[in-house]
């Protein structure tokens, strides 16, 4: 499970959405100095950073931060209870019972189908950056410009070709069946991501407060 060395209630964490986004934006353009108009830029950084926070514990995980452990459904209540209490608008806090009954079923498919899976891989440096700019650069985006998709999509291809390569030159023998569950994690993604926009219409519906910044850009993916 992921802990960070301070524990963060929802709207704490959701207060950070500009510096992430100014962080994956030096990170992305820094890397691939892509001329793309503004909204495109825009579109490309927030489609990406909704996917980065949705394998947040893997990225601690791999860079030996923090540990990712199995945890019973107890463990996870507490921890869950822990980020929730004090997130509500007053006049509908909710009790530990009531936040797991709401919220746990999320929880428990989040970290058993997305975030296990991925750190029982145990990606190297290469495989994990290899998975980080295959998210980036998803094919499936639909609010992008023409050209910028295509681009989106030249550039997916040769990371994807790069990878195989890799996995060829590191384990001839095994190169074929990791490099398929290599590229199971963007489907894990891509579930995981519906999973969360519900959660967070529930959060709305239920008054839990979060930032303006971060509701901004998750409108701004149900468009």
């Amino acid at each position: 499970m992921y802990h960070k060395p301070e524990f963060w209630t929802l709207f704490k964490a959701t207060s950070l959405t500009k510096k992430d986004a100014d962080l994956t934006t030096e990170l992305v353009f820094g890397v691939f100095p892509l001329n793309l108009n503004p909204g495109d830029r825009r579109s490309l950084i927030t489609n990406f950073l909704v996917k980065i926070w949705n394998i947040d514990p893997v990225l601690d995980h791999l860079a030996k931060r923090e540990e990712v452990r199995k945890m019973d459904d107890r463990e996870l209540k507490e921890y869950m209870y822990r980020m929730f209490d004090g997130s509500f608008t007053e006049g509908f806090e909710m009790d530990e019972d009531t936040i797991w009954r709401i919220f746990g079923t999320f929880w428990k498919f989040y970290f058993r189908n997305v975030i296990e899976p991925i750190c029982d891989l145990d990606l190297d440096q290469i495989e994990f950056m290899a998975v980080i700019w295959i998210l980036c650069f998803d094919n499936a985006y639909i609010n992008l410009t023409e050209s910028t998709s295509e681009t989106c999509r030249t550039i997916r291809k040769v990371i994807i070709k790069e990878l195989r390569n890799y996995e060829m030159e590191k384990d001839p023998e095994d190169s074929e069946e990791r490099f398929l569950r290599i590229m199971e994690i963007p489907l894990m993604i891509e579930r995981a991501e519906q999973h969360f926009q519900d959660e967070i219409m529930l959060y709305e519906m239920l008054k839990l407060r979060m930032h303006d910044d971060f509701r901004s850009i998750i409108r701004r993916q149900r468009i």
